[in-house]
């Protein structure tokens, strides 16, 4: 199973309160790869998909994100979230790992 976790050169605001444009649940993930950027928004279910990617709780990234999303993991497609976070990984914004 991967883990995923912050590069230490990304800078991190989470706003999980944040109303965004479509009024989506989950808040704004600033994500800012330092020195020289570039800044990654993330909005709505991919501010969820991120923060429970990098929680480290242990618990089912699915089940994270269908909590964080107010719906049943079996509404959650596991292999999109994967996905989603080998895109992330592509930015340099995410790092994984697996365990030892």
């Amino acid at each position: 199973m991967t883990t995923w976790r912050r590069p230490s050169h990304v800078a991190v605001v989470d706003q999980p309160a944040a109303v965004t444009g479509d009024g989506s649940p989950g808040g704004v993930v600033y994500l800012g790869p330092l020195p020289d950027g570039p800044v990654v928004v993330l909005q709505g279910v991919a501010a969820v998909i991120y923060r429970a990617a990098v929680s480290d709780t242990g618990t089912d990234l699915v089940e994270l994100v269908a909590a964080g999303l107010g719906v049943e993991p079996a509404e959650v497609d596991g292999e999109e979230v994967e996905q989603f976070l080998t895109e992330l990984r592509a930015q340099g914004v995410l790092e994984a790992s697996q365990p030892g």
